[in-house]
C-alpha cells in the first residue's frame, strides 16, 4: 500500500526516519528504517538514507508491504502439562513441526495453539515481521520428530521474558534418548558445533579450538538394554546451549548415535535401529526448570511417555 506524505514548514529539518515515526506511530522506527534501506521509501521520487533532513514542501512517499497473516487456527489434541494467563506447557507428540514453514504449512503446533487461546497472536517479538507472525508464542523449538515438553507464551512480555532466560541459559532442560551402545559413566561433551556443507541441513562437531557456536551437553546413563549382541543405553541429557540438533551432533561425536536418527547415525546403530523397527530418533524433551516471567518463582515441569516409546525385547534390561 502506498501511502504519500508532505512535509511542513515545522516538520524541516527532522531526519526522515524521524518524520516517518512522526507520521505513522503504528509502526517502528526500526521497521521504517528497515523500508527506507529497501528503498521502499523515495522523497521526491529519489530514494534517501534515514538519516536524510527533510525539507518543508518535499513529498515522501512510502510503500508499505502487504503484512504476512498469521497462520490459520485448527483445533488439534494437545496435551497441556501446565497453563496460566501468561504461558503454556505442551507435551509435543512426535511427528508434529511447532510452526509453519516453507515445507509444511498445516497441522503445526501453532495452529493448535491459535485454536486453543487465540490471545497468543499479541505473543510475538516484532509484529510487523513476517517470522514473527509465523511464530506467535514459540519461546524455544524442539524437532519435528523429537517429542516432549516446550514452553509458549501467552503474551508478549512473558515471550520477552522467557526469551531472555534461554539467552542467558538460565533455563535448565533436560533430555531422555537412547543410543547406540553401552555408556557407564557420566561425561560432559564440550565443542562447537557449525553447519555442514552437505546440503541436507546437517550439523557437525569439532573441538573447541575450530570455528563454529560453543555447545555443552551433559549426558547421564540411566539403563542399559541389551537385544541379542547388540546393547543400547537410555541417557538424561542436560544441555548448557541449545544448538541446532545439539544432542543428537554430540551423541555421534562420541560414537553413541541416537537410535533411529536418519541424519546422524552410523552402521551398527543403523543396523539396529533398522533391526528394532524404530522410524524416529529416539530423543524426548523430559523436563524443562525456568522462572515463571511473572511471578518469578522457579517452575519445573516434566513430560512423560518416553519409555513407552522405547522397544524393549525379551532380554531383561541391566
Amino acid at each position: 500500500m502506498k501511502t504519500e506524505y508532505t512535509v511542513s514548514p515545522s516538520d524541516a529539518t527532522v531526519r526522515l526516519d524521524r518524520f516517518l515515526r512522526q507520521q505513522a506511530p503504528q509502526h517502528s522506527r526500526a521497521y521504517l528504517q528497515q523500508l527506507i534501506d529497501r528503498e521502499l521509501v523515495t522523497v521526491n521520487g529519489a530514494s534517501k538514507k534515514a538519516r536524510y533532513p527533510v525539507k518543508a514542501g518535499e513529498r515522501i512517499q512510502v510503500d508499505f508491504p502487504d503484512i504476512q497473516p498469521f497462520p490459520t487456527a485448527a483445533a488439534m489434541p494437545l496435551d497441556i502439562i501446565y497453563e496460566d494467563n501468561d504461558l503454556l506447557a505442551i507435551n509435543k507428540p512426535v511427528g508434529m513441526t511447532v510452526h509453519p514453514n516453507s515445507t509444511e504449512d498445516q497441522g503445526t503446533l501453532v495452529q493448535a495453539l491459535l485454536a486453543h487461546a487465540p490471545e497468543i497472536v499479541n505473543a510475538v517479538y516484532d509484529p510487523e515481521s513476517a517470522i514473527s507472525r509465523m511464530r506467535p508464542g514459540i519461546v524455544h523449538r524442539l524437532d519435528k520428530d523429537t517429542g516432549g515438553v516446550i514452553l509458549a507464551a501467552k503474551t508478549r512480555e512473558a515471550l520477552l521474558n522467557l526469551a531472555k532466560q534461554f539467552h542467558d541459559h538460565t533455563v535448565q532442560k533436560c533430555y531422555l534418548a537412547l543410543v547406540h551402545g553401552e555408556i557407564t559413566e557420566d561425561q560432559t561433551i564440550h565443542t562447537v558445533i557449525a553447519r555442514k556443507h552437505t546440503g541436507d541441513g546437517r550439523m557437525g562437531a569439532r573441538p573447541l579450538s575450530n570455528p563454529g557456536r560453543e555447545a555443552i551437553t551433559h549426558i547421564h546413563p540411566v539403563r542399559t538394554i541389551r537385544y541379542g549382541r547388540d546393547v543400547a543405553t537410555v541417557i538424561e541429557c542436560r544441555i548448557e546451549t541449545g544448538r541446532t540438533h545439539q544432542i543428537r551432533v554430540h551423541c555421534k561425536y562420541i560414537g553413541h548415535p541416537v537410535i533411529g536418527d536418519p541424519l546422524y547415525t552410523n552402521k551398527p546403530a543403523s543396523a539396529l535401529s533398522k533391526r528394532l523397527n524404530v522410524t524416529h530418533q529416539l530423543l524426548h524433551a523430559s523436563r524443562i526448570t525456568f522462572r515463571h516471567p511473572k511471578s518469578g518463582r522457579e517452575i519445573s515441569l516434566e513430560s512423560r511417555g518416553f519409555e513407552h516409546g522405547i522397544p524393549f525385547d525379551n532380554h531383561p534390561a541391566t
